[in-house]
């Protein structure tokens, strides 16, 4: 039992004196001549397999066997979102993603890259640094069949910086006392200050 397209490895048992041939023979009408193959399974169904082995020298011969269960392969859903905005500055980090997955999801779940997630259809989200998030969207349906995609959120870098060019803190009117500057994204600044006659 599994989900669409489903991988299964067989593990041969076979044995004989003599060296064997091998044919794997597969309901969707595929087969290999491995001893141990591998094979994928899709789209969603119920299959079947045979095994034949023959010997062509020794103790020549044939043995078969049908396989005595069946491979159920479920289907598996489609994630897909959308963000608005996908792309936006760290002044307006607010985003809101919209689920655009297939029908059959009954849970959903995003990780925004940035130590946060989300088991919200529709989630909102606001970033507190700038850069590039790779968002996750999981999705599952009610077989337990899960599916993912990405999609790259950018929170670009902005700052604000604003010196006043004086101030006046002896005239006591409580008014442009204090000099300093007036920043808005800025991690660390330096400044010089000069007095009118240019001089440091």
């Amino acid at each position: 039992l599994g989900c669409d397209p489903m991988y299964v490895t067989f593990a041969n048992s076979s044995t004989s004196a003599s060296p064997l041939i091998y044919l794997w023979s597969f309901s969707d009408g595929s087969s290999s001549t491995d001893a141990n193959p591998t094979h994928v399974f899709t789209p969603p169904g119920v299959y079947t397999l045979s095994l034949t082995v023959s010997t062509n020298s020794l103790c020549i011969g044939t043995s078969s066997i049908q396989s005595v269960s069946s491979i159920t392969v479920n289907p598996s859903p489609v994630a897909g979102f959308t963000a608005t905005p996908m792309i936006t500055t760290i002044f307006d980090p607010d985003i809101v993603f919209y689920d655009l997955s297939s029908s059959d999801v009954v849970s959903w779940s995003y990780d925004f890259a940035d130590g946060s997630g989300s088991s919200i259809e529709n989630p909102f989200h606001t970033y507190t640094h700038y850069g590039n998030y790779q968002v996750i969207q999981t999705v599952n349906n009610s077989y337990g069949c899960p599916n993912s995609t990405t999609l790259l959120i950018k929170i670009l870098p902005e700052f604000r910086f604003w010196i006043p060019n004086c101030y006046t803190p002896g005239n006591n009117d409580g008014l442009n006392d204090v000099f300093k500057p007036v920043v808005i994204g800025v991690e660390e600044y330096s400044f010089y200050i000069f007095n009118r006659w240019g001089e440091l």
